[in-house]
């Protein structure tokens, strides 16, 4: 909105269009020099029998890939890390991405990606199962970041994958453990700093981050096998189970809504939640954590998924997977106030704090044909 300085009753101010509108450009909009939305969680890898793992090949395979949808697109390769769970190392990481083309309207975006292995585990779990359970616990921050440039309202997008596997076999050379009959206990956590962008587009025409195209999703699956690719993991392979999908989007308002949806159990594998967790009170345990579109500091287990394998699977793979997605809004080129010059053009005359438009006829002062 336009606002301007009351002048004194006994005082009349003239002034250049142009000039005016020059100054009214720069408050005529809220332009965010940049958005950003960062999502990070935490799952463990708990056995159910409460016997610590057995680690047979170490190196765990996964994958990190980044896309710029801007002017021109950049879907950058996928790259493949490594997560050692016997030295807790994560190579490469962190993980950073910039749009590397040269973008029509002056648009920037980067991209971000850390990885941490914690463990062995000791926890105490709630009633109703073993007092202690020792396993691995990964975490998992992603981070993008949109410096809009000038571009007509068009929108830009950015958006980031981390795919990763561990599989659970006595016999598969690509095990990263050994085989648990019991099945295994995923506590999630949602960590600190977790945060939706400052500002939203009102409307997805003026500047800011559009929340139909910025969200959060994780999620869990097993399959029954060994596959140690995250991108064959992560396809369509066959009995795949999706173990939960946790969606989380906000409103222009910083109204947090966040998703559960739990897999159904199969043939190959028994699907449980957890007897103090159910899924209601869990979306409202994530909702409620964010203020003003931030986690303040982690929220520790709003729920805890576990899966039990059928007696005639000897082998399974267990994976975890984060998408980050951020839309922004390009700062118009032509901002209101350089609309209304075009429109007007001209002298106004500012009088106690109004703006009135000066006829033509009264521009030029008196005739100069009468003064002759």
């Amino acid at each position: 909105m336009f606002s301007f300085s009351t002048v004194r009753p006994a005082s009349i101010t003239w002034f250049s269009l142009a000039w005016l509108c020059t100054g009214l450009a720069g408050t005529a909009l809220a332009v965010p020099e940049s958005v950003e939305v960062t999502g990070g969680f935490s799952a463990g890898i708990l056995p159910r029998d409460g016997i610590d793992l057995l680690v047979r090949n170490p190196a765990a395979k996964g994958q990190v890939q980044a896309a710029f949808v801007f002017h021109p697109d950049d879907a950058q390769p996928a790259v493949d890390i490594t997560k050692n769970v016997e030295t807790k190392i994560v190579s490469p990481n962190p993980l950073n991405f910039t749009y590397s083309k040269s973008e029509l309207h002056g648009t920037t975006g980067t991209i971000k990606s850390t990885m941490d292995i914690l463990g062995p585990t000791v926890v105490i779990v709630k009633p109703g199962g073993p007092t202690v359970k020792s396993g691995y616990t990964l975490r998992n921050q992603v981070r993008g970041t949109i410096t809009p440039g000038k571009g007509e309202n068009l929108k830009v997008t950015e958006a980031i994958g981390v795919k990763d596997p561990f599989s659970f076999s006595d016999s598969g050379s690509g095990a990263t453990f050994g085989y648990k009959a019991s099945g295994i206990d995923i506590p999630f956590s949602l960590l600190k700093d977790t945060a939706f962008p400052d500002l939203f587009s009102p409307d997805g025409i003026l500047p800011g981050a559009v929340a139909a195209d910025t969200s959060l999703t994780i999620q869990a699956r097993v399959v029954p096998g060994v596959i140690d690719d995250p991108a064959s993991f992560w396809s369509s392979p066959a009995g795949a189970l999706n173990l939960f999908t946790l969606t989380i989007t906000s409103d222009i308002h910083h109204v947090i809504t966040a998703l559960l949806t739990l897999g159904s159990s199969t043939p190959s594998f028994s699907v449980l939640l957890s007897d103090t967790s159910d899924i209601a009170s869990a979306e409202d345990a994530i909702e409620g954590a964010f203020i003003n579109g931030v986690v303040t500091s982690d929220l520790n287990t709003p729920f805890t998924v576990s899966f039990i394998p059928s007696g005639d699977v000897t082998a399974y793979t267990l994976g975890f997977r984060t998408d980050a997605a951020l839309g922004a809004v390009e700062t118009p080129i032509s901002e209101p106030a350089s609309i209304l010059l075009l429109a007007l053009g001209g002298i106004v005359l500012v009088r106690r704090g109004q703006i009135r438009r000066i006829p033509r006829e009264n521009r030029r002062g008196p005739d100069r044909k009468a003064q002759a």
